[in-house]
């Protein structure tokens, strides 16, 4: 009971604050909540290290590669979302209807048909490693193509670009 209430107060905190960070809101507020949550993350990680099954698999994060795995995927799954989200509100920025942003978006779930039958062909005869590689750098191509300013690009590369993310995230071991 002390280690969930410990956990959720650190998460709560840790994600509230950034939350607030995120807005601009009450920043002097939104780092004492992180603070706080690194204090409780703390006295969590003390908690729970000597116990037999703790909460956090503290024995799978001192295996490297598995930290490194978890790091990476963390941050695809980030970068992803932050893609997502933002790609209907870029569209309409520059203009576009409703109706014209969701046209663009449709590159996004076509490319994940597209690739989800080679991504599963290729996880039967490649590593994982190569496969994981090869859908990081398309994501980061097509992140980067994205990011060419918006006064310069249309949307339709812009939609080109995050059907590229889409397929490397499809290549990706575990990706959904």
């Amino acid at each position: 009971m002390p280690g969930a209430a410990l956990y959720a107060g650190t998460f709560g905190l840790l994600l509230s604050g950034l939350q607030s960070l995120a807005h601009h809101a009450a920043t002097a507020l939104a780092l004492v909540q992180i603070g706080c949550g690194c204090g409780l993350g703390w006295l969590l990680a003390r908690h729970e290290l000597p116990r037999a099954a703790p909460l956090i698999p503290f024995d799978l994060l001192r295996i490297r590669v598995f930290s490194l795995s978890l790091a990476t995927s963390v941050c695809s799954f980030m970068a992803q979302m932050s893609a997502l989200v933002a790609l209907p509100f870029e569209i309409q920025r520059l203009g576009h209807s409703a109706v014209a942003t969701g046209l663009f978006m449709t590159p996004w779930p076509l490319a994940l048909a597209v690739a989800a039958p080679l991504a599963g062909r290729l996880a039967d005869r490649h590593a994982a490693g190569l496969l994981g590689g090869l859908g990081l750098l398309a994501m980061a191509a097509g992140l980067v193509f994205a990011r060419v300013p918006s006064g310069e690009q249309h949307p339709r590369g812009i939609c080109v670009a995050y059907g590229a993310v889409r397929c490397g995230l499809r290549l990706l071991p575990g990706a959904q």
